[in-house]
């Protein structure tokens, strides 16, 4: 399991939210084998904030990595 952590409002926007989770999901998909992470079994799994931030993602039309499920 890996957590990832993003900038907070009001010192960012709600765009800024949705790039540092991308950023963090891209950074586990290309470091996945020194991570100890098999690339084909990511999957997002969201609560509260984390659930907008997913859908906003898919809303500003970001493209996730091929095997990432979401």
């Amino acid at each position: 399991m890996v957590n990832i952590n993003y900038r907070l409002l009001p010192r960012v926007t709600l765009k800024i939210h949705v790039d540092d989770v991308l950023d963090g999901i891209i950074y586990i998909y290309e470091k996945s084998i020194r991570l100890n992470v098999n690339p084909r079994k990511i999957f997002l799994a969201s609560d509260s904030a984390g659930s907008l931030l997913s859908l906003a993602a898919l809303a500003f039309g970001y493209v996730f990595p091929t095997t990432v499920y979401t």
